[in-house]
């Protein structure tokens, strides 16, 4: 091989790829959507940062009586990706969940979303609950990327076996 073919083959190759991206751009042209299929309409007034979208979640203290341990236990593995829980154990994604309950929402020593800090107050059973059913509908804004567990007995095993922790 020469100098006059590899030239010949950067050139090629070029050629091929304009011609490709011609072909392509002639097959496939999306239009743009001209409106929108899905309509999206809020209720909320005021601060939408802070507003809980679930009003209404069960209260969770009737629960707790009845709460499995073991299955709590089980349910926190999926926090376990980005939580810890052990007395000075350091953060990862999200904070150290030793001794919640009672917490302030956005403390010193985490760096919580301005969502988080603008809700302010601390963690309650209920706030809990209603936060674990829907993370990003109870706080929008928030930097928690979990869905949430959806069944009430589910929050009320979780939160007995986090509130072991203190």
């Amino acid at each position: 091989m020469n100098l006059k073919d590899v030239l010949m083959a950067i050139l090629c190759s070029i050629l091929i790829l304009v011609v490709s991206y011609g072909f392509g751009s002639l097959v496939y042209n999306p239009a743009p959507i001209e409106k929108n299929v899905y309509s999206v309409t809020s209720t909320t007034s005021g601060d939408v940062s802070t507003t809980p979208a679930i009003v209404q979640v069960e209260e969770i203290s009737t629960y707790l009586a009845d709460a499995n341990l073991k299955k709590g236990k089980k349910l926190f593995k999926k926090c376990l990706a980005c939580h810890t829980i052990k007395k000075g154990g350091k953060a990862k994604t999200g904070p150290n969940l030793f001794a919640v309950v009672g917490r302030p929402k956005a403390n010193a020593i985490f760096g919580y979303s301005e969502a988080m800090r603008a809700k302010g107050g601390v963690w309650s059973i209920q706030e809990l609950s209603v936060f674990l059913t829907k993370p990003k509908a109870f706080i929008k804004g928030t930097k928690m990327s979990f869905n949430g567990f959806s069944k009430v007995k589910d929050r009320a095993d979780v939160i007995a076996y986090i509130k072991t922790f203190k």
